[in-house]
């Protein structure tokens, strides 16, 4: 006896047939394995056998959807006593539900999305800017800078950057540099290959230009010069950046 499928298709689906006698039935012979369509299924039997076998059609966990009215055919070809070959051709139905689309691809959705969320945070750290190792800040007391000490950045706890924040340091008007704006009359912010000056906590500063006169800083992000002279308010901190 051969159980032959055939004209069935359904997309990303494993179809499974069961072979095993019904309760009562005193055939031999059970099969239950997946196979490819149009294969055959050979069955061994004794003549007393009761041929009789239920068929299950498994798929695959998000199957397309299948309507009824859709038909595929089970052929049964065996050789009787007489030695002739006998034909049974039996047409099966089969309806399938589609599951709706998020309950099928969940997971793949969640691993993307914990990718997203590793690639953000990893990103938060990685991108922004840094002050050169070599970068610091020349504080003086007096208008002839070279009076001063230069301080290097590196020197300064805490300097690192935060989550998609760009290193910041402070000047403080007793002649240090922070990580804290607390008695601080300047902020210094990297910003890529250029350092940013502003002044804060409502201080005023000076800036030298060319001709060695004193112009106001504005209060707003200004790109800071390297041998450019700064001063505050009071004339009392005289301070210059670059690279020690």
């Amino acid at each position: 006896m051969k159980f032959i499928i055939t004209s069935f298709f359904i997309l990303l689906q494993t179809i499974t047939i069961e072979a095993s006698p019904l309760s009562g039935n005193s055939a031999t012979y059970t099969e239950n394995r997946d196979f490819d369509f149009g294969s055959l299924i050979n069955i061994v039997h004794e003549p007393s056998d009761q041929l009789n076998w239920p068929i299950r059609l498994r798929t695959g966990k998000c199957p397309e959807g299948m309507h009824a009215s859709e038909i595929f055919h089970i052929f049964i070809e065996g050789v009787g006593i007489d030695e002739q070959i006998e034909q049974t051709e039996i047409a099966v139905s089969v309806e399938i539900i589609e599951l709706p689309w998020l309950e099928c691809w969940w997971k793949f959705l969640a691993i993307a999305l914990g990718i997203l969320i590793i690639g953000i945070l990893i990103h938060g750290f990685l991108s922004p800017y840094r002050f050169s190792s070599r970068f610091g800040v020349v504080l003086s007391p007096e208008e002839d800078i070279t009076e001063g000490f230069f301080h290097p950045n590196r020197a300064v706890r805490g300097r690192k950057i935060g989550f998609y924040r760009a290193a910041i340091i402070y000047i403080c008007a007793d002649y240090r540099l922070s990580n804290k704006s607390t008695g601080a009359i300047a902020r210094l912010r990297a910003d890529g290959n250029r350092v940013l000056i502003m002044p804060i906590r409502g201080n005023t500063l000076y800036k030298q230009n060319v001709d060695g006169e004193w112009e106001i800083l504005a209060d707003e992000e200004t790109p800071a010069r390297t041998n450019t002279l700064y001063k505050d308010n009071l004339g009392t901190l005289f301070f210059e950046i670059g690279n020690g």
